[in-house]
């Protein structure tokens, strides 16, 4: 992560300004430290339900088969 994010900060050669090239570095380092977490699956259901609109992304990723749809026990 920190080899993709130094590599997008030395566009700042092209980017007419150091603090745009940071800015646009550091949204690269979140977007790609998410989607790490959510391919590794480091979260557990309950800990994704815990954060805000929990439900809804965890309604998302299992739209998208990252995680199981989890099934309703009958007793």
């Amino acid at each position: 992560m920190f080899a993709h994010t130094h590599y997008i900060w030395y566009l700042h050669g092209i980017l007419p300004s150091e603090k745009i090239a940071t800015i646009i570095s550091l949204l690269f380092a979140v977007v790609l430290y998410c989607a790490s977490v959510i391919a590794l699956k480091i979260f557990k259901r309950d800990e994704i339900l815990m954060i805000p609109f929990g439900t809804k992304i965890l309604k998302v990723l299992e739209m998208l088969g990252i995680y199981e749809k989890k099934q309703e026990q009958e007793i």
